[in-house]
C-alpha cells in the first residue's frame, strides 16, 4: 500500500471519535436548554387573590327570636297545674274582650318550673275557657336599711337607681332575643316588645315605672287571644297591682 496514503487513513480514525463526540455532547446540550424549565426573577410579584361576592358579603343580622311565652309557660296553651312547679293560689279577675267586653277570667299564682333569679313573683292569667293569654312576673328591690350610714332619702336614691340599671340591662338583654323595641318610654320607664302574625299579636313588656320604690314588671301577652287588639305601645298602661 501506499505509504502517503495509509498515513492518511491513520490520521483520520485518531481524529475521528473525538468529533463525533464533540457533536453528541452539543446536541445534547441544545435539548437540555430547550426543556429546561422558566425561573421567574426573584423580584416577581405573587398573582394577587380572587376576591368572591361571599366574601364582600357583611355577616347576616340575628334574626329575631318568636314571643311564645316564658318560664316554662306559653302562652295560648290552656293552663294545667302540671305545667308549673306548683300553684299558690288562683282568684277570678275581669279583662276585656272584643269590642271591649268585660269578661271573666282567673288570675293565678304560681311557682314556674324555669324560674328566673332576677324575679321573685310569678302569675298568669286566662280567659274564660282557661286559655293562658298574659304572663307575669315581678320583683321588688329591698335594702337593708341601715340609719347610721344611710339616710331614708339617700336609701330612696340608691334603690330607684339599682332598679333602673337592672331594668335596662334586661331591656338590653330583650332587645338581643327580640329585636328593637316597638316603644320605650324616656329614660327606660318601659318597653315594649311586638311580633303579629294573621293568627298573634304578641306583645312583652316591660316596666320601670315603680322604680322609685323598688319594683319592676315583665308581661307577655297574646292580645289575639282576648280579642282585645287595640295598641297601647306608645303609653302602656303599667301592670296591676
Amino acid at each position: 500500500m501506499n505509504k502517503p496514503l495509509a498515513s492518511m487513513i491513520a490520521t483520520l480514525l485518531i481524529l475521528l471519535p473525538g468529533a463525533v463526540s464533540a457533536q453528541t455532547a452539543d446536541k445534547e446540550t441544545a435539548g437540555d436548554e430547550t426543556v429546561a424549565p422558566q425561573t421567574p426573577p426573584v423580584n416577581a410579584e405573587p398573582a394577587p387573590a380572587v376576591t368572591t361576592e361571599t366574601d364582600k358579603a357583611p355577616a347576616a343580622d340575628k334574626a329575631p327570636e318568636p314571643i311564645t311565652g316564658a318560664f316554662g309557660i306559653a302562652l295560648g296553651a290552656r293552663f294545667e297545674p302540671s305545667m308549673v312547679a306548683k300553684v299558690l293560689g288562683e282568684q277570678e279577675q275581669t279583662y276585656r274582650g272584643a269590642g271591649g267586653a268585660e269578661l271573666k277570667g282567673a288570675l293565678v299564682r304560681v311557682e314556674p318550673s324555669q324560674p328566673d333569679q332576677r324575679f321573685q313573683r310569678y302569675s298568669l292569667k286566662t280567659t274564660k275557657d282557661g286559655i293562658i293569654y298574659a304572663i307575669q312576673a315581678d320583683y321588688q328591690l329591698e335594702l337593708e336599711q341601715d340609719n347610721a350610714k344611710q339616710d331614708k332619702a339617700q336609701r330612696a336614691k340608691t334603690v330607684r337607681s339599682t332598679c333602673k340599671t337592672a331594668v335596662k340591662a334586661l331591656a338590653r338583654e330583650l332587645e338581643a332575643r327580640y329585636g328593637k323595641a316597638r316603644g320605650k318610654g324616656w329614660d327606660g320607664e318601659w318597653f315594649v316588645f311586638r311580633q303579629t302574625s294573621d293568627t298573634s299579636d304578641m306583645r312583652l313588656r316591660l316596666y320601670g315605672n315603680r322604680c322609685r320604690t323598688g319594683m319592676y314588671s315583665l308581661i307577655y301577652t297574646d292580645e289575639k287571644i282576648t280579642g282585645n287588639t287595640a295598641s297601647r305601645d306608645k303609653n302602656p298602661a303599667g301592670p296591676a297591682s
